[in-house]
């Protein structure tokens, strides 16, 4: 088990019994801030860890424009060991496209780190990958996951989105080989939409994925620089309301998990539910039909995108520090 730690470390702990295999302090050197009310590191890094054939994909930092930039590292699963690094810098008066198009604006800000075939991304930005092609290129987000405003980005504003092979899927979206599974709350792209608690505005989509098809040379629907494809029309699959604001989700198997806090309003504390004071819900639903296989009602709300399943678990993180270990015939907490 791979994560990252605010205070710019990385652990790596054993999945039998949680001892510490290794840690790495990917921060480029010891100094610490204070931000919203306790210390962490100048460079801190998210508790996502991209692992891939052996591999594990770090950042650290909270942009290419402080406090020296951002460092990546590329490091060896079983020691910790350092197996490539780089470090993400841009001048502050730099050149940038005022239309904040991503693919010239090269400044970059902390976020996910996401796989595309060899290659590793962080937003627009190839850093590691073949030695076929440079790092740090690469024109838009191609058919990986990717979210305008970033992946740590829980504001749900209305204009920013969730996308994979170049689709608006909503908010907050997980995908297999064969679906993509999206919450949407939003009914418009634009100015003046807006939410309405508790009036079941929260849905989860399944829609069928398909391969983008070839753009029409010149023309109004040319292609822009060497980008060749159009997305098809998503076929949805299925849609169902969840009393839930959905914050978290997974895919295990046959069995798509959303977990959420309610939604609904309470008279004398209007934001209590939107704030986590009410507690959170995991929803199971089939992933073919949508149909809710089981609920499971939680103390304590959940962590955003803090959820994984691993060997046929479930692994919660929620905002009072407990971590959850959710199995078929049990479940197990601990802090």
């Amino acid at each position: 088990m791979l994560f990252g730690c605010r205070r710019g470390w990385v652990y790596c702990l054993r999945a039998s019994d949680g001892e510490l295999t290794w840690r790495f302090h990917a921060a480029p050197r010891r100094r610490l801030v204070v931000a919203h009310g306790t210390l962490e590191s100048t460079w801190p890094v998210h508790g996502g860890v991209l692992v891939h054939d052996g591999k594990a994909y770090v950042t650290a930092g909270r942009s290419s424009f402080l406090d020296d930039g951002l460092a990546a590292y590329c490091l060896d699963v079983e020691s910790g060991k350092v197996l490539d690094r780089q470090r993400i810098t841009h001048e502050q008066d730099m050149n940038v496209d005022m239309g904040r198009n991503q693919n010239d604006d090269t400044g970059v800000v902390s976020d996910l780190l996401v796989r595309q075939g060899e290659d590793v991304y962080l937003r627009h930005l190839r850093l590691f990958g073949s030695e076929s092609s440079p790092k740090q290129s690469g024109i838009g987000w191609g058919r990986r996951v990717g979210a305008t405003a970033g992946m740590l980005d829980d504001s749900w504003f209305n204009r920013t989105v969730w996308m994979v092979d170049g689709q608006d899927h909503g908010e907050l979206l997980v995908h297999d080989d064969e679906r993509v599974y999206g919450v949407r709350v939003h009914k418009s792209r634009g100015h003046g939409d807006y939410i309405v608690p508790g009036s079941g505005a929260y849905r989860v989509t399944a829609t069928e994925r398909t391969m983008p098809v070839p753009r029409k040379p010149g023309g109004a629907d040319a292609a822009p620089l060497s980008v060749k494809l159009w997305p098809r029309p998503k076929a949805v699959r299925w849609s169902e309301s969840l009393p839930a604001r959905i914050t978290a989700m997974a895919i295990g198997g046959e069995i798509l998990i959303c977990a959420g806090t309610p939604d609904r309003v309470d008279q004398q504390e209007p934001w209590a539910a939107y704030e986590g004071k009410r507690g959170g819900t995991v929803f199971a639903m089939r992933t073919d039909d949508g149909r809710l296989v089981s609920r499971l009602q939680l103390d304590a709300a959940p962590v955003y995108d803090g959820m994984a399943v691993v060997a046929g678990r479930l692994y919660l993180s929620t905002v009072d520090g407990t971590l959850l270990c959710i199995g078929d015939r049990d479940a197990s907490i601990s802090r």
